[in-house]
This record gives structure tokens, sequence and C-alpha cells, in this order.
């Protein structure tokens, strides 16, 4: 309708004349008003039902039916075309320009859609568009569904280049099992980092990663797929590639961001269990296989499936990229053995020797060789310049299981025999490690930790040292529990405390002991310091006492003495000075007796002064003779006293030695006995305080992802609003530029209709100029059609006359030429006559039709008036139209752009969880500002 009513509004004048007749202005106001009903309809819901079966039934179905699937796709059931085909989805909801299917029929991919064909109709492409923009909605009652997840960066990857300049380890991830089962199943898959001392190991609907050196558990990574069957680390250690699913029910591969613990991506909707996959080492490629006997190579950047490879006979059971990416090896359960193109899936090297299925395959670093086992037994490894055989050797009686070469390009394999071994590649076996009590299952080499491990068929993992082959740990794929974690770290602390009580008391009392025994010691050895101290001073002092005594009594006796002998000399040496004196007086004239007795004189007083001054001392020394005896009497006493206390402080001291060393002895055992206890009960404390801080943890983990899960949820419903209003808005935008050309349309067309009415009016005169024209021409000759009739009468009289004449004159020649020539002019003037009536016939005709055309033009005077009052009616509804759509399509942009403010609020929503989970990972630290924040 919208069509037709645009082909109206731009009919050439030429034909507008016999168009409008047959329209009436309620008609041309019907289809005007339709226009604009489907402008406006261009905002509602395109479906599949309602819009895009009828297109395909037209135009797909002869070939995509549910009895004809061409392509494994069936269009004509909604369920069967979002399923996709044998390549895969076609349609991807709210993304045409990524969809397969609209690539096909727009004829940007191959094969073009319709084969052999056109292009369908541009219309039709665009309804198909707008139906997957609109997010491929089954029905009117259908709601958006979800959109695509944004897809990981897997681009600019170097599988080549070596060591990566940060190790890929995971963040702080949940250490809580998915599952935990009663007794560990059969090692379904494994698989090591190749620059990190990362492992990963398959249970159930789990895949757990351990620390290498530690062996520790890093993380559990959820696989509700079921089990997974295959394990591969990408080239570069970032990325975890789980292959596996349910039996004869799905399959599915997952990868999964190493430092985040997050998925990146999913690929595949399998019948049955991925047994075999891997990823190339530009992370571009992911390739799988399993019991359905073909091998799909998927595109990272699209999700989408390149291409299939259906040459395999039997159940797919190994795949790996070269290292690479130029070659892809596939083998199966038949002993099919293939390697071809990566990128095309061409086959280049059919390899031919296995007689049972091929377990395994492994490439050197070089890509130039391939090692793969087998049931048979055997190692072969292969060169790939012309796919020869290099080597071959019985690796394990009974089967080969796993193969893995080293980064040393040693080869690791095990098997049916229960052993595994490491390989030279020539076949020289460097060590065959530990047997297991059954079948090994799977091998892998840890290159950074130089450790070989291995499971079996009971769910035993073991690990040993790569050197030796000594046995250095064992890991586990079925776990406890965190709560059983928990509560066996609560048992270990009780006992453990339990056991430490006890021993704190014993180490307790005997450095108690010791403590009392030195303490006693020290007090004796201070209390022999001491006594020897008082002793020595005490010894000192009666020295010292002594030889006061004894100097005193030396002085006294000296004194003593010199009084002593003075005493009785003293009164002769006077007398004799007195005398000598009296003889001078007696002879005054001697000299000699003068002076002697002057010097006798002199000698008196001197010994007299002398005898005093002895005396003084003599008196003065006695009593300090005295005090000094007493004292030398209390310092002997005191030095008696004090030796005698020393002596006994000695005793003590020598009685208490040979007690202190056997306490510090027994203290000191009892204390390492304590102490090895506390360290014990330190050691549980902190596996208490580690499963109590990652049960929090986890929680936290949960709490976080929840919250990321729901801001995102409301990210993608706020972008699918957005998506929803920008599409009404461009059709309201649309609808307001189609209902301005609209308008644009009619205002040309009503100048038209009134050129036309005064083309229709001038048209009438000159038709009725032309019926007066006709009536006057006609008129003139029907005068000539009378006058020749009446000549003709005279001339007919006259030839038959002149016949008369020539038979009556017996045959005149000249009245005989004269008839003829009468009667020839007779027939010509008997012709023109009948040409002249003729003529009246046609001008008569022209006169009619004359008539006709002035009927006509009256008639174009009288519609083209009634089309002129219609163009104007609708210039004026239109222009009311225009209005509204502009007014709509203002309000539809201004839903759009507030709506473009709640998803930019979303983004900041869904960025902050991402952020707190790398808080909590351990990924990033908290900014200190935003901590500080509102």
């Amino acid at each position: 309708m919208k069509m037709k009513a645009v082909a109206i509004l731009s009919t050439p004048k030429s034909k507008i004349c016999t168009s409008l007749p047959i329209m009436n202005r309620s008609i041309l106001i019907t289809v005007a008003l339709a226009t604009l009903a489907a402008s406006s309809a261009a905002s509602e819901k395109v479906t599949y039902d309602d819009h895009v079966l009828p297109i395909l039934r037209e135009k797909c179905l002869t070939c995509h039916n549910p009895d004809k699937k061409e392509g494994d796709l069936d269009l004509g059931n909604y369920t069967n075309l979002m399923q996709g085909g044998g390549s895969g989805e076609v349609v991807e909801p709210g993304d045409s320009s990524g969809s397969y299917l609209y690539k096909l029929i727009t004829h940007e991919d191959d094969p073009v859609m319709p084969l052999e064909s056109p292009k369908i109709p541009d219309e039709m492409i665009a309804t198909i568009g707008k139906w997957i923009d609109g997010g491929a909605l089954e029905n009117q009652g259908s709601t958006v569904p979800k959109m695509a997840k944004p897809k990981f960066d897997f681009g600019g990857v170097d599988g080549t280049s070596g060591r990566p300049e940060v190790l890929p380890l995971p963040g702080r991830l949940s250490l809580e099992p998915i599952t935990r089962t009663s007794a560990t199943t059969a090692l379904p898959a494994l698989a090591t980092s190749p620059w990190a001392p990362l492992a990963a190991v398959a249970g159930q609907k789990q895949v757990l990663l351990f620390n290498t050196e530690t062996f520790d558990v890093l993380g559990t990574l959820p696989f509700p797929e079921g089990v997974a069957q295959v394990l591969r680390f990408s080239r570069n250690g970032s990325l975890l590639l789980a292959g596996g699913g349910r039996g004869g029910a799905s399959g599915r591969v997952v990868v999964w961001d190493i430092k985040t613990g997050d998925r990146v991506i999913e690929l595949g909707d399998e019948l049955e269990t991925v047994l075999a996959a891997d990823i190339s080492g530009d992370q571009t490629l992911i390739a799988l296989g399993g019991p359905q006997r073909v091998v799909r190579v998927y595109s990272t950047e699209t999700g989408k499936k390149k291409y299939e490879l259906r040459k395999h006979t039997d159940w797919i059971y190994s795949i790996e990229f070269s290292p690479d990416d130029v070659l892809l090896a596939t083998g199966d359960r038949n002993g099919g053995l293939f390697v071809w193109e990566a990128w095309t899936g061409r086959e280049y090297l059919t390899l031919k020797a296995h007689s049972q299925g091929v377990t395994g395959i492994s490439w050197r670093a070089d890509s130039n060789v391939v090692a793969s086992c087998s049931e048979d037994g055997s190692v072969r490894l292969w060169e790939m310049e012309n796919g020869n055989q290099v080597k071959n050797w019985g690796g394990h009686d009974g089967g080969v299981a796993s193969i893995e070469f080293c980064r040393d390009s040693r080869l690791l394999t095990c098997g049916r025999d229960r052993v595994t071994k490491l390989w030279q590649q020539d076949g020289n076996q460097v060590r065959a490690f530990e047997a297991f009590s059954d079948l090994a299952l799977r091998v892998s080499y840890c290159d950074e930790t130089n450790r070989v491990i291995t499971g079996d068929w009971h769910g035993e993992i073991r690990v040993f040292n790569g050197e030796d082959g000594t046995r250095v740990g064992e890991l586990t794929s079925n776990p406890p529990t965190l709560a059983e974690r928990l509560a066996a770290a609560n048992t270990d602390l009780r006992e453990k405390t339990a056991a430490h009580q006890p021993l704190e008391t014993t180490a307790k009392a005997a450095e108690a002991a010791a403590s009392q025994a030195q303490s006693e010691l020290t007090s004796a050895q201070q209390v022999a310091a001491e006594s020897k101290q008082s002793n020595d001073e005490a010894l000192a002092a009666q020295v010292t006492a002594k030889t006061t005594a004894e100097g005193i009594s030396q002085v006294l006796a000296a004194v003593t003495k010199v009084v002593t002998e003075l005493e009785p000399s003293l009164p002769a040496l006077q007398e004799s000075a007195a005398k000598a004196q009296e003889s001078v007086s007696k002879a005054p004239g001697d000299q000699q007796l003068a002076d002697l007795a002057a010097q006798l004189k002199k000698i008196a007083a001197e010994r007299t002064q002398q005898l005093e001054e002895n005396r003084k001392k003599v008196a003065l020394k006695t009593p300090e003779l005295e005090q000094a005896q007493q004292q030398l009497v209390v310092a002997d006493k005191a030095a008696s006293d004090t030796t005698t206390a020393l002596q006994s402080a000695n005793q003590r001291v020598e009685e208490l030695i040979p007690l202190v060393p056997p306490a510090m002895e027994m203290a000191t055992v009892a204390r390492r006995a304590a102490d090895t206890a506390a360290a014990a009960v330190a050691v549980a404390q902190a596996d208490v305080d580690r499963w109590t801080s990652e049960i929090v943890f986890s929680q936290q983990l949960n709490e976080l992802l929840a919250a990321r899960a729901v801001a995102k949820e409301v990210l993608q419903t706020r972008l699918m609003a957005h998506a929803e209003l920008a599409a009404t808005a461009t059709a309201a935008q649309e609808a307001s530029a189609q209902a301005t050309t609209q308008l644009g349309a009619a205002q040309t067309s009503a100048v038209e209709l009134n050129e036309k009415l005064a083309s229709a009016t001038t048209a009438v005169g000159s038709a009725k100029e032309a019926v007066t024209q006709a009536n006057l021409v006609r008129d003139t000759v029907a005068k000539g059609v009378t006058t020749l009739e009446s000549a003709l009468v005279t001339l007919d009289e006259a030839v038959a006359k002149t016949k008369e004449a020539v038979d009556k004159s017996g045959g005149d020649e000249q009245l005989a030429e004269a008839a003829a020539q009468l009667t020839v002019l007779l027939g010509t003037k008997h012709t023109e006559l009948e040409e002249r009536r003729a003529d009246v016939v046609v001008k008569k005709a022209v006169i009619a039709d004359a008539v006709g055309q002035v009927t006509a033009a009256e008639q174009a005077v009288v519609d083209a008036t009634v089309a002129l009052e219609v163009g104007k009616s609708l210039v004026t509804e239109l222009a009311a139209a225009t209005q509204s759509a502009e007014g709509e399509a203002s309000t539809a942009q201004q839903a759009v752009d507030a709506a473009a403010q709640v998803v930019v609020e979303a983004q900041r929503q869904v960025a902050r969880a991402e952020n707190e989970l790398a808080i909590a990972r351990g990924l990033k630290e908290r900014d200190a500002l935003a901590q500080n924040g509102p």
C-alpha cells in the first residue's frame, strides 16, 4: 500500500487523467493514511511468524525445509532456524552484520543464497535485517532475548614467542569444590602450564588448578557441562581449554582466563561428549572432536565454525595444533592419523602405521616432528616434510594411553602396563617411574618444576621428580569441601591444642624449676660475691688496723724510749749546765768555759724541750694505741666472721652449680617439646584461619560474581532497551522523513493537479472548436457530393445519347471516340462521387470523435476539479501527520538520549563489579582515593 500511494503521488501528468476517473476522495485518503500507518508500523515488532517466514517460504524453503535440509538447515521452523545447520548458528540476535544468514542473502559470504540466483529483493533483505537487529523474535508475544556476551579479545597473541614477561598464574580463586564424591574415579584429563608451576586436573563437573611446587589447590573452575575429557593450556599459558560433556547427550568446549578464572568463550554444541580439543598458538582457532567422527574447527573471534573434517571413520581420540599454527594433527579410534592445513582444513598428510586407536598426539617445539601413540603399544615419530616415520618403538605392553613432548624434546608416556616412562627421541628409555596399581591413563611434564605428573584408573595422581624419579607428592581430582577442610582443621587444632597444653604445663614447670635453681645459684653467687667483697674489705680493714696499731705502737715506743732515756739524764744535764754556768760566773774571762757552759745550757734546754715533747706524744699516742688496738680486735673479728661467711657462701655455690644444668636442660627439652606442639597448634590454627578465610572469600566471591552478573544483566537489559528505543527513534525519524517526503510529493501533486485542471479547461474549448470545424468540413464535402450527383445524372444521359448517335451513324469513329471519352469521364466521376460519399462518412466520424473529445474534456475538468480538492485535503492531512511524526521522532530521540545515560551508569556498575572482583582476586590494589571516597 505504501508503494502504491507513492506511485500515485508521483504519476506523470500525461497519465493522471486516465487514473483519476477511477479514484475518489475517500480512496485517496485511505491510501495516504495507509501509507502513514505503514511508516509508523516500522517501530512495531518484526517477527519470524509475521514477516520473515513469508519471505523464506517464497525464496528459501524449497531447499531448506524439514524434508530437505540442505546444509542441515531447516528454515521452515523457528526453533530449527535458531539452532542453525552444519555450519553452526546462522542468526545472532541483535547483530545482523554478524549473522551468517544475513551475510549469505546479502552475498557478503559464500555460498551466496539463493544458489545460482540473484539476490532476493532489497526490501526483503531489509526486513530480515530488521528482524535480526530487533532480537530475532518468533512472534508478537516474544520478548527480546539476551544479547550475546561481549567477545574476549583473543587476537595479537604469539604462541611461539617463548617465556612471557609475567608468569601466567591465577589470582585468588575460590577453592570450594563444585562436587564432592565418596570415591575418586579414573582420571579423565590432565595438563600443565608451559610457563608456570601450574597443573590442571579434571574432576566431576570441575577443573582444579594446583601449584606444582607446593601441591596446593589454587582454584576450582566450574564445568557444569559434565566431565572434561581433555585439558589444554594455550601456548602462552594464559588460557585453559576444557573439552567434555555427557556421554551420549552433549559436548562442549570451554576456555577460561587463567588470571581471573572467568570463562571467555564457549564453543560447540555436540550431541556426544568432546574427547579431543586444542586451541591454536595465536588463539584464533579451536578444534574439537569426539564420537561423532567429525573434527570441527571454530573461529574464536566470531565463535562460528570455519570448517569440518569428515575423513575419520571412528571416534576422534586426539587433536593438536602445531606450535607454529601451520598444521593440525588428528587421530581416531581406528588408527587413522591425519595432518591438515590448520587455516584451510585441506588435507596435508595421511600417516599410516598404527593398527589400533591413536590415543595421543604431541608436537615437538619446532613443529617439524609430531609424535603419536596408540593402543597397539607403539610410539611413533613423524617428520612433516614428506610424512615419513623417523622412529618407532614399543612403549608400553597392552597399549600407550598418553604422550607429551617435554620442553627439552624428551618424551613422556604412560600406558596399560601401569608405568610412566621418560624417553629420548631415539627411543632409549631415560627412566621408568613407580608403577600404579592399575592402568596409567594421563601424563604431563611440568617444565617449570621438572616434575612428572601422572594419574591412573583409580584416580590416583602422583607427582615425581623428573631428575631422579622419586615420588614427591600427590594431587587429587576430588578434594574435600571447604567445610570439610575447616572441620578437619578444627579437629586437628583441638587435638594439637590438647597435646600442647600438658607439654606447655610441663615446660613451664621445668622452666620455673630451672629458673628457681638458676635464681638460687645466682643468689648464692651474689651472696658469695658479697661475702667475698665483705671478707676482702674486712681483711683489708684488719691489715689497716693492724698496720695502724703497729705504727702507733712503734711511735709510742720510740717516744717512750726518748722519755725513758731523757728522764734519768736530764737532771744531771741540767745540774751540769748550772754548774758550768756557775763556773763561768766564777771565771768570767774564760771564753772556752763560757762557750762550753752555753753549749751545756743549750743542750739541757733542748733535751728538756725534747723530753716535754715526747711526754706529750706519749700522752697523745697512748689513747690512740688503745683505740687502734680496739679497732684491730674488731677488724680481726670481722675478718674471722666474713671468712667464715665466705666459706659458707662458696660451699652453697658449689652445691648449687651442679643442680642448674640438668634443670636448664630439662627446661630446654620441655620447652622444645612445648614449642613444637605450639608450632603445630599455630599451623593448625593457621589452617583453621585459612579455611575460614577461604569460606568467607568463597562467599564473598560468589556475592561479587552474583553482583557482576546482576550488573551485566541490568546493563544488558538497558542496552536492549536502548537498542529498542534507538530502533524506535530510527523508525520514527524514517517515518518523519517519509512523511515529509510524502507531504512534498502531495504538495507537488496538488500543483500539478491545478495545472491539469487549467489544461483540461483549455482542452474543452479546443475540443468544441474542433467540432465546429469538423461540421464545416462535413457540410462542404456533403455539398460537393450533391452537386456531383446532379451532374452525373446529366452526364449519364449524355453518354446514353452519344452511344445512340454512334449507333445511328453507322459507326462514326469520331462519335465513337467521343462516346468512349464520355464513358471514361462518367466512370471517373462515379468513382469521385463514391470517394466524396466516403469522405462524408469520415467527416461524420470526425465530428462524432470531436464531440466525444468535448465530453471527455468536460469530464476531465470535473475529475481534475475533484482531484485538486482531494490533493489539497491530502496536503492538509499530511502536513498534520508530518508535524506529528516530527514530534514523535523528537520524543523518541529524547528517550534514546535518556536511555544512553542509563546505559552509561549500568556500564559504570559493571566496571565497579569487575574492579571489586579484581581486588578480591588480588589482581589489583584498592585505590586509596576510591577507598576513602563516597
